[in-house]
This record gives structure tokens, C-alpha cells and sequence, in this order.
């Protein structure tokens, strides 16, 4: 028998955890011209870096006005 998560009504599917992502990345954006996102080489640092180049790349996320 599987043991119920305290969590299981707050999980998101990828896609909506992308979006949310940028319409964060979209807000950092307007305040702050440069960025700087750590990298340590890890799974969790590679998917960030790789999000955030291809969100810029797509046109998601762009230098603001």
C-alpha cells in the first residue's frame, strides 16, 4: 500500500512549472539588467541553465525596454 504525501495536492506538472518560472523571470527581468545564476555542474544548476537559455533563445524571456 502506497503511503498518502502531505504534498500530493501541491504538485505541478512540468509545463506549469515552466511557466511559472517565467513569468518569474519576466519580473527579475524589469528590475534587474544583469543576472547571475549559479552553477555547481549538478543536475538541479544544469536544468536551471538550460531552462534559461532556451526560454531566451525561444523569445520568452528578453532584455527589458
Amino acid at each position: 500500500m502506497i503511503q498518502p504525501s502531505l504534498f500530493d495536492d501541491t504538485k505541478t506538472v512540468l509545463a506549469d512549472s515552466i511557466k511559472i518560472t517565467v513569468v518569474a523571470l519576466r519580473a527579475y527581468a524589469t528590475r534587474y539588467r544583469h543576472w547571475v545564476i549559479a552553477y555547481s555542474g549538478g543536475k538541479d544548476s544544469t536544468t536551471v541553465v538550460t531552462l534559461v537559455a532556451h526560454l531566451i533563445e525561444a523569445g520568452e524571456i528578453t532584455e527589458p525596454d
